[in-house]
């Protein structure tokens, strides 16, 4: 059985009382099959969905009276615990390892899992013109470690449009220049704004439109 004594909470606390850190999360794990179990502590800054957003810093704690070694696996190669270590890389990690008591018996100890998400989303914006007031954008986006939660479009930073599946598109209709953006979310909590474009404004106006301007510079100089 695992046991998982979770401190994050009273971490936080206890940091933001001192000044420290705040975002630092600690687990604890041991294997309650063997009373001289190491414990297994997992650090790093907490982003969404149990992500982290940071490298990923792992020791072990033990009774050296009690533990003779301890043995972790990266990728193919089994590496001897000498003191705490670091994972970068983004993605999913499963850390099998062991240890090894004075007596010499083996203990599996219950791999440890944890994932990781340090990038930004990637997004691009592109628009194409329907009819003479309408333009349709079309985002590009993409997240390779945790995956895109949604994305957003925006005209003038005033949002119009969430979407949470492709594609990732939006039509706007008027007749004045404005700015579009889209922003994507990635499932971690890491957000990426795009390039911004203008709505066109280049059409020809109506007979209308042009007499009524007309009249304007005519007054003007009255």
């Amino acid at each position: 059985m695992t046991k998982i004594i979770p401190i994050c909470i009273a971490g936080i606390l206890l940091c933001t009382a001192f000044g420290a850190a705040a975002f630092n999360t600690e687990e604890k794990t041991h294997d309650d099959r063997n009373k001289g179990s190491p414990l297994v502590f997992v650090f790093g800054t907490p982003g969404n969905n149990n992500w982290y957003i940071s490298e990923v810093n792992i020791s072990f704690q033990y009774n050296p009276s009690d533990v003779e070694e301890i043995w972790y696996k990266i990728e193919a190669t089994w590496i001897k615990y000498t003191g705490k270590f670091a994972i970068s890389d983004d993605g999913i990690h499963n850390i099998p390892w062991y240890w090894v008591d004075k007596n010499g018996s083996k203990w599996n100890g219950f791999p440890i899992v944890f994932k990781i998400d340090q990038t930004l989303p990637s997004i691009e914006i592109a628009k194409q013109k329907l009819l003479k007031n309408q333009v349709k954008f079309t985002a590009t986006a993409s997240d390779a470690a945790s995956g895109l939660e949604k994305v957003e479009f925006y005209c003038d930073n005033e949002i119009k449009a969430t979407l949470t599946t492709l594609p990732y598109e939006w039509t706007w209709t008027g007749t004045e220049n404005q700015e579009v953006k889209a922003i994507a979310y990635d499932n971690a909590g890491h957000l990426k704004e795009s390039n911004i474009l203008s709505t066109p404004c280049s059409y020809i106006p109506n007979l209308y439109m042009f007499i009524r301007l007309l009249i304007q510079k005519f007054f003007q100089f009255v």
